[in-house]
């Protein structure tokens, strides 16, 4: 599930979330991140989140012929 909030929590944030280190080592991600990459990050926190969430389905008519 933390993969789905994973760009939000940083955006809302400021930081990167707890699980990130264990994410990142799961899928053999380095990151080259200075000190003040991270601050940047802090300081540019959003004002806002939103997001549209839209959903459709088909579905399949099965015509029967006799």
């Amino acid at each position: 599930m933390q993969n789905l909030f994973y760009c939000g929590d940083v955006q809302c944030f400021g930081k990167y979330g707890t699980y990130t280190k264990r994410l990142w080592d799961a899928h053999n991600v380095k990151l080259d991140i200075t000190d003040e990459d991270l601050e940047d990050l802090r300081k540019g926190t959003v004002d806002m989140y939103t997001f549209s969430y839209y959903m459709t389905y088909s579905r399949r008519k099965r015509i029967r012929y006799n």
